[in-house]
Formats: structure tokens, sequence, C-alpha cells
């Protein structure tokens, strides 16, 4: 193979399978005996190889006596060809070695072989091995003039008649799983096997681990189905959304490893007709499961319009009137993060009503994303009290004459006529009064009044 010398080396640590598998992997038409195979893939010689066997028939050809000896031109070209094919549907498997044919029989054309797999990594089991060639031969894409028929499928017992059922495994997070906790759990059993009862034969569910997240509650479990082909992830995970009325946080679910791409949008807003308490802070209570999960559906009533929305989650309550954080959950394509706001802001009526309902919002406290609701901005112009001082300096300005001749009247009524001035005489430098009106004050000697007695008659 050309390879250099200084590469086999030990002292660089070098295993040769990372330098073979490569080789191996690309000639396909070149099967290694499996003692051979075994012994390239260790570098002393000893690794374990995973062998299951494996039989099928196959359709479209007609068995020829030539098909009895390895030797002959029609058993190598048929060899290569079934390596090919079994090696291409099989690669998917990370453990997967190679696929060889250890004799063709008649009866159309009857194929046994074995499959090799890496004996330090987990190795499919017989009846997974038998779902995965099925499902493989099912899409179509043979190029060769036979078929491999799946019925005739066989390895160590197991056939489709009797295959183990699939096993996925099946993580989620559910929120204030706290309150009732069994009931939920039970719950849960039943709407995940209803909701994928509708794709496939759901054998049962099983919940193999529950662990706490800060008041969440992390779920790991193993659904089975009774499949001839492997069941599809995405239509299990589409299936799986039915979960957001148990309060699971969809974003959370994962099968197989694998989850939907949903796009999660934060939220926050401030409730004006609801206490704060601290028994809202403890995910494990009642108060905080109840209004956590009131909210979650008014949130929902008023998102109902988009056909991508899957569930709103209010997760956390903070003091402030009463301070709400959550998430938005919705599929792809899914509206703008603005549209969203916008939406929630038109639900919220002209009492503060969210939806309808009897949660009262503050409609400038909605945020969603980074995005919220700006406040108006004040008109320029005279502010109210200065329209007030400019209103009571005008009634000062009309008012002063009208009071000034008041005034002046009730001081002319004092006096009733006499005018005096003062005057000096410049011959004799002395003060003198004169008077219009003159006269002299007389006493009534009956009643002690004064009565003024004018002179001028």
């Amino acid at each position: 193979m050309g390879l250099d010398s200084r590469m086999l080396s030990w002292h660089h640590f070098l295993p040769l399978q990372q330098l073979l598998l490569p080789t191996i992997s690309t000639c396909w038409l070149l099967p290694f005996p499996r003692w051979l195979l075994g012994l390239l893939l260790s570098p002393w010689g000893h690794r374990p190889v995973h062998v299951l066997p494996l039989q099928f028939r196959l359709l479209g050809i007609a068995y020829a006596p030539a098909l009895g000896s390895r030797n002959s031109q029609s058993y190598r070209q048929l060899e290569g060809d079934v390596t090919l094919m079994l090696n291409q549907m099989l690669s998917s498997y990370e453990s997967f070695l190679q696929a060889n044919v250890l004799e063709f029989m008649n009866g159309s054309v009857v194929v046994r072989g074995e499959v090799l797999f890496r004996g330090d990594a987990p190795a499919p089991t017989n009846s997974h091995l038998i779902r995965t060639v099925v499902t493989e031969a099912s899409k179509g894409r043979s190029i060769f003039s036979w078929q491999l028929e799946p019925q005739s499928l066989q390895s160590a017992g197991f056939s489709l008649e009797n295959l183990d059922p699939e096993k996925l495994s099946i993580s989620l997070t559910g929120s204030q799983l706290g309150v009732d906790r069994m009931d939920l759990l039970e719950r849960l059993v039943r709407e995940v096997t209803a909701s994928v009862s509708g794709l496939y034969h759901v054998r049962n569910f099983t919940i193999s681990q529950l662990r706490n997240l800060g008041g969440n509650t992390e779920i790991t479990g193993d659904l089975y189905l009774d499949t001839v082909v492997h069941a599809d992830v995405t239509e299990v995970l589409e299936a799986l959304t039915a979960l957001s009325g148990l309060s699971m946080d969809l974003s959370s679910i994962s099968v197989e490893g694998s989850k939907l791409g949903l796009l999660v949008y934060p939220l926050s807003f401030v409730v004006t007709n609801r206490p704060f308490s601290q028994k809202l802070q403890d995910p494990l209570s009642a108060e905080h499961h109840n209004l956590s999960r009131e909210l979650g559906d008014v949130v929902a009533r008023a998102l109902r319009d988009y056909p991508s929305f899957l569930t709103a989650i209010i997760k956390e309550f903070l003091p402030g009137s009463l301070l709400c954080h959550g998430n938005m959950i919705f599929r792809h394509p899914a509206p703008t993060s603005v549209q969203v706001l916008k939406t929630l802001v038109r639900s919220v009526g002209p009492n503060q009503a969210l939806a309808g309902s009897d949660i009262h919002v503050d409609p400038f406290s909605l945020s969603v994303g980074e995005n919220t609701l700006e406040r108006p901005r004040p008109q320029p112009g005279i502010p109210a009290y200065g329209v007030a001082l400019v209103v009571i300096g005008g009634l000062c300005i009309v008012a002063a004459p009208i009071v000034l001749v008041c005034l002046g009247t009730k001081r002319l009524g004092w006096q009733t006529g006499g005018a005096l001035w003062d005057r000096r005489d410049p011959e004799v430098g002395v003060q003198t009064l004169e008077m219009d009106n003159q006269g002299f004050w007389t006493e009534d000697p009956e009643d002690g009044h004064f009565e003024w007695q004018s002179t001028s008659a």
C-alpha cells in the first residue's frame, strides 16, 4: 500500500487502524479475511471485534454453479457488488468496520454473510441490524439489476416476524414538576404514548431517570416501538410537541440526541392586579404552579392566530408589582419578535386586561426578546402649573382696578365734603387753615353726639 515505514513505528504511537481504515473504507471491493482484518485493526492483534451474522435473498438474478466457487469471475463480481451495497447501507454506524460475503447458495441467490463492528464500542442488536438494512432497502436507491428481498433477512434467529421493539431514548425538561409529581408523570406516560401512537405502534414508554434542575425536572425515558423500518426521529419530535399542555419545555425535548429546530423568544411583563408573595419564588409551590399555568394560557390566547406558535411558559416571578419572566416557543417559520410584541400590545384592552382575561398588565412593561414598547414622550409647551399662574395673574390684573375703585369710594364716604389744604401766609409767617365749608362741631347735651354746625349760612 506504499505506507512509509516511519508511520508504522510503534514509537510514534500511531495505531495501524488509523492508517489502514481509510484504505479499507474506500476499497470495499477488496474484502479482508476476518483474521487479517482483526490483526490490522489492533497494534497488538488482540482487539475484539463484534461479528453479527446476516443472511438474505437476492431477487432478479438466477443462481449459477459458478457462484459456488470463490475463484470464479461470477463469484468475485457478485461478491464485490453485494459488499458495496452492505457497506453503503451500514456506514451510518460509527462502530461499523466491514461487511463480508461468506457464500452464495441456491434459492434464487441466497447470500450468507457477516457484519463486523469494533469491539471497543457498542454494536447494534440483531434486530436493529435487520431494521437498518430494511430501511435502506426501502429507499429504492439500488444501482444493480437485482434487489435485496427485505422479507428474507435473518440474523441469529431474528427476522421481520420476531424483531425486538425499537428503542428510542427521550429526554425532556418539565417545568414546575414538584406539584403532584407522580400524577404528572403518569399523565406524561399516557400523553407520550398517545401522541406517538398516531405514527407507530407503541409498546410502552418507561421513565428511567429524574433529575432536579433548580426547580425543574429533567426526565429521561425509553420509548419502545414495534416497527419494521427505523422510526423517523423528526416525526416523533413533531408528535411530542403535543406535550405543551403538561408544562413541558418543548425546546428541551430530544429523541436519540436530536432536537426540533424551534425558535425561543424571552418574554417579560408586569402584572398590576396580582400581589407578590414569597411563595411565588418557589417553583415547587402551588401558587407558583397555578399562576404560571394561568399566565401561560393567557399569553397563548393572545398568540393563537400564529400557526407556528407552540407554547408559552412563565418560569420566574419577581417583586415590582409582579414581574414575570418566561419563554415563548415557535416552530419555523416564526414571526419576528417585533411582530409578536405588537400582537401582545394590541391584545391589552382599555382596562389593561390581557387577551380579555382578568390579568391586568402594564403594556409598556411588555418585552419580547430585546424589543419593548416606548412610552410616549411629553409634548413641548407651557406646563400645567404655568398655565395656572398665567390665569391667576390675569385675574389679578382684571380685579386690581375694581378693588382700587371700591377702596377709593369707601375713603370718600368718610369725608363729608371738607377739603382741607395747607397755606402759609408769607406776611405773618403763621400757618392758617381755610375751609370751603366753614363751621364748628357742637355736642348734643342729651345723648352726647357731635353735630356739625355750618357757619356759611
